[in-house]
């Protein structure tokens, strides 16, 4: 009990719960941006969300390496190491993410110049506004304003004596847009004129009657500034991608179809005019233009997010190392589950902040997507510190005697493990093959896989969907608030009621977690009433997950080695966030957006069934290797 400690004991625990806690939020705080920005990124190079899913892909496949790496490296050199190298070098990540930076060539800055002609269509109104005091203006001197003269469509035609620019297949195309709060449109259009001839793309409603211009996504939201940019490809045919299927087929695809757009030549496109429309309402339109691709955007990216998945996968087994060795086990289920809602609190504290700054639109001409990765990681850095000086690797550490005897029940244990200080790779590569070991893996990669989906995804859908991505990310945080109690009254159930047998808890959890996926495809249509629902999946799904890689795995093979099975489940369990975002990449490239987002619920359905089965199997594991510790220790009793 807590009153049989020490003050200095007890103090000290508090603060090692309170940094560690704090610290495993801030590594959220450098990985989940990325979630919410997908659109926006987007929006910025025309990558496009299939293979903006190939770079998250990358940070997956390197975070699931390093949980094996890291697992190792924590037994053996402490989880301080962990914790305080992995932060600080993910700090550095993300303020490289926020500086990659376009090219951008602007066909019409600061309104007419010289070889260009503007004149009006459909009988609309032109206004060039001169400066700020005239009315919205984003850079310069000039932009201009247009509305219809009477309720109907408005347009102005932009056209350059010769040509305005070349466009290659991967170049973004982009025109800056203010809708009037006062008198919004309902429909954007945007037409190039080119030497292959006119492609339009739209912005809006989707409407399937207008067949002859490209849906690109819901409207900005009035009252500021906007990019709007479509990717010049898909503006053209698309070259034919091969029809892989599995998982093999998929990721050959993957890099086929990566070659083809970034290492193949294409026929530069002429860019003869512009043609600038509304439905209704007043626009104000400034600076027009095609951001240039270059390669190095892309795969800078992609260099550094593999890093960063590298580092963030210290995160978890060096926090549960940290805590095993202050947290006695008749206290541990309760403790470890108020403890374990670390990464829901990160979950929910960087879509607040970042989808509040993502919010913010353009600051100074620079969009918000970069302040909201500058934002998340100053948050970060700021809990470093905080981590700097309160975390301990265990009470001999600060001149405290142990809480927690390393070498005690060793009987009570499925697997029986070195309780050594130090151990070698024979030792961890013998854990590692442990049956019960992968069995909790595998149930694990389940988990991972819904939770990640939903991480990576929700708010994406949920703008297709047509909430603004300031709403999309704020209304994700119902998932992540769905799951705040379960990993708390998980913890007390555990200890309380089912004395440590966390396999049958968690099977239990993982029948209410298919019935909320069911209520999903029940009302997947409403973006409120689906973002609810997954309020529910994460109520059971969030119990489960702080169990199997938060208290089971140091149960399972005693205090000693916590860090060592923690990366282990964690690290076999994170392939299911590779696969998720490598299918879901390839399903939501679809054209029918509704389609794919129905398709998405119904595998995850079938997911959660499967996550059923395992922990069935996970239960008999357990038992397993009880008995056959019963059989061993029977034998030995006969020796003696």
């Amino acid at each position: 009990m807590e009153g049989s400690l020490t003050y200095d004991q007890r103090a000290w625990r508090w603060r090692l719960l309170i940094s560690t806690f704090l610290g495993y939020a801030g590594f959220y705080f450098c990985r989940k941006v990325f979630g919410l920005v997908k659109t926006s990124l987007d929006e910025q190079f025309g990558w496009g969300l299939d293979f903006i899913a190939y770079i998250w892909v990358v940070f997956l496949t390197a975070y699931m390496l390093g949980q094996f790496v890291n697992g190792y490296v924590g037994r053996k050199w402490g989880p301080r190491v962990l914790l305080l190298g992995g932060l600080g070098i993910s700090i550095i990540c993300n303020i490289v993410f926020a500086f990659i930076d376009s090219k951008d060539t602007m066909i019409v800055p600061d309104g007419p110049r010289q070889g260009i002609s503007i004149h009006s269509h459909n009988s609309a109104d032109i206004s060039v506004l001169q400066s700020r005091e005239d009315g919205p203006v984003l850079t310069g001197q000039n932009s201009f304003g247009v509305s219809p003269r009477s309720d109907g469509d408005s347009s102005i035609v932009i056209l350059g004596d010769d040509q305005l620019e070349i466009a290659k297949y991967n170049d973004q195309l982009f025109a800056y847009a203010y809708l009037d709060a006062t008198s919004p449109p309902q429909r954007l259009f945007v037409t190039w004129h080119t030497s292959v001839g006119d492609r339009t793309a739209y912005w809006g409603e989707q409407e399937p009657a207008i067949s002859d211009a490209k849906f690109v996504g819901a409207l900005p939201k009035p009252g500021r500034w906007a990019r709007l940019g479509i990717p010049m490809r898909s503006l053209l045919i698309e070259p034919e991608s091969s029809k892989a299927t599995g998982p093999v087929g998929w990721v050959r695809d993957a890099f086929l179809q990566i070659s083809a757009r970034y290492f193949s030549d294409h026929d530069p496109v002429v860019v003869t005019g512009l043609t600038l429309a509304s439905e209704g309402g007043r626009v104000y339109w400034d600076d027009l233009g095609i951001s240039k691709y270059t390669s190095y955007a892309y795969f800078t990216f992609m260099l550094f997010m593999f890093f960063n998945g590298l580092v963030q996968a210290c995160g978890w087994p060096g926090s549960v190392g940290s805590v095993s060795q202050w947290i006695r086990p008749h206290e541990r289920g309760f403790i470890m589950g108020g403890w374990g809602t670390s990464y829901v609190w990160g979950n929910i504290g960087v879509k607040v902040v970042g989808s509040t700054l993502l919010g913010l639109g353009l600051i100074a001409v620079m969009p918000s997507w970069r302040f909201t990765f500058l934002g998340c990681t100053a948050v970060a850095f700021v809990i470093w510190w905080i981590v700097y000086f309160w975390q301990r690797n265990k009470p001999q550490d600060v001149g405290l005697q142990p809480i927690v005897d390393v070498t005690a029940d060793e009987e009570g244990r499925a697997i029986r493990a070195s309780s050594e200080e130090h151990v070698g790779i024979r030792e961890y590569l013998r854990l590692a093959t442990n049956p019960l070991i992968i069995a909790m893996g595998l149930g694990y990669f389940f988990i991972k896989f819904l939770r990640y989906a939903l991480d990576s995804w929700l708010p994406t859908f949920l703008t297709l969907q047509g909430l603004s991505k300031q709403e999309a990310g704020l209304y994700s945080v119902f998932f992540d608030i769905g799951g705040i109690l379960p990993c708390i009254f998980i913890g007390w159930v555990l200890d309380r009621y089912f004395k440590g047998d966390w396999a049958r808890l968690t099977f239990i959890a993982s029948i209410g977690l298919v019935l909320g996926y069911f209520c999903v495809l029940q009302f997947e249509a409403n973006p409120l009433l689906v973002a609810i629902c997954f309020g529910f999946v994460g109520f059971m799904i969030y119990g489960p997950d702080t169990l199997l890689c938060g208290a089971a795995s140091v149960a399972v093979a005693g205090e000693m080695n916590g860090v060592a099975v923690a990366g282990l489940v964690n690290g076999i369990g994170s392939i299911g966030p590779i696969v998720q975002e490598i299918v879901i990449g390839r399903i939501i490239s679809g054209d029918d957006r509704m389609a794919n987002i129905h398709t998405t619920n119904l595998m995850a359905f079938w997911m959660s069934v499967a996550f059923a089965v395992m922990m069935l199997v996970v239960m008999w594991r357990v038992k397993a290797a009880h008995a056959g510790n019963k059989l061993l220790d029977d034998a030995v009793v006969e020796v003696k």
